[in-house]
């Protein structure tokens, strides 16, 4: 099976060569993989971090830089695509992709391998890391048959942090009718810091909760090119609100844990008036 990691790295280098080399050490070998690292024009260490690992027994590593998005969802779609120039969007270069970051790190043995066999039972359904501290799915396993159904376009472009894991959970969940709980035998570990431009949860929240036809739409194209049966969406829906409804009370907890204490820079306040006005239009429309 090949096997792409694509991975997001911003300000820890020293970190980025750590995770590369603790997952190709704890790999089986028995599968092709291939990481690519999407790195900001303004971080050179961590562009010459890859640099060294390309000249270092990586030479297969794809490494992509540009400006700082805005969004998750607009880095790591761009730097999905951009691992897969061959064919374009909705051609299959890779049978799975595993999302990354720098701040985590593989406790599996032989991940690649549970991984394949993984997707090779479930070719249509999102898997997940099981994390060893955190109960909510954070890190997916997208397999080839997602990728070319949405045509390159994975998570959603609208987030400055968080949200993009819920997002393709929830959709997963609408299309096949159960949520899909993470690898038992595929745990990774690290420890949660403060995360950049997270702030005004609240508001987030509500505008992830308030998108939910969005996620309604995706599944109902992934369903119809799969031809899938419709679950029972009315279930599904009132216990999404229901799991929504009981994680407001920990909203001031987790801003004051991991909220980004620093001035909002100029992007955060673009995507948030972006936010803000497709709200408005929604009102509008109810």
């Amino acid at each position: 099976m090949r096997i792409a990691v694509p991975i997001i790295s911003r300000g820890h280098p020293l970190r980025l060569v750590g995770v590369i080399e603790a997952m190709a050490a704890l790999s089986s070998g028995e599968h092709d993989i291939v990481f690519g690292v999407r790195w900001d024009d303004d971080d050179p260490l961590t562009g010459a971090a890859c640099e060294a690992l390309q000249q270092h027994g990586f030479s297969s590593l794809f490494s992509l830089s540009g400006p700082r998005h805005a969004t998750l969802g607009e880095t790591w779609n761009e730097l999905m695509r951009a691992m897969s120039p061959a064919g374009g969007p909705g051609q299959r270069q890779y049978d799975a992709w595993v999302g990354w970051n720098d701040r985590i790190f593989p406790m599996a043995s032989g991940w690649d391998a549970k991984i394949a066999e993984a997707v090779t039972a479930n070719p249509r359904r999102l898997l997940w890391w099981r994390c060893a501290t955190e109960a909510d799915p954070t890190q997916p396993v997208i397999p080839a048959a997602w990728w070319i159904a949405r045509g390159g376009y994975v998570f959603p472009e609208l987030f400055p942090f968080w949200f993009i894991d819920p997002w393709v959970a929830e959709v997963d969940e609408l299309v096949h009718g159960s949520p899909m709980k993470g690898m038992a035998d595929v745990v990774h570990g690290g420890r949660r810091g403060r995360t950049k431009r997270l702030r005004d949860l609240p508001f987030w929240f509500e505008t992830f909760e308030a998108l939910r036809p969005m996620r309604l739409q995706q599944a109902e194209q992934l369903r119809r090119v799969w031809a899938l049966p419709e679950p029972d969406i009315t279930k599904i829906v009132a216990a999404l609100e229901a799991d929504a409804n009981g994680r407001r009370p920990r909203w001031p907890d987790l801003e004051e844990r991991f909220g980004d204490k620093s001035p909002p820079d100029a992007q955060y306040i673009t995507t948030k008036a972006r936010a803000q006005a497709l709200m408005n239009i929604l009102k509008v429309a109810a």
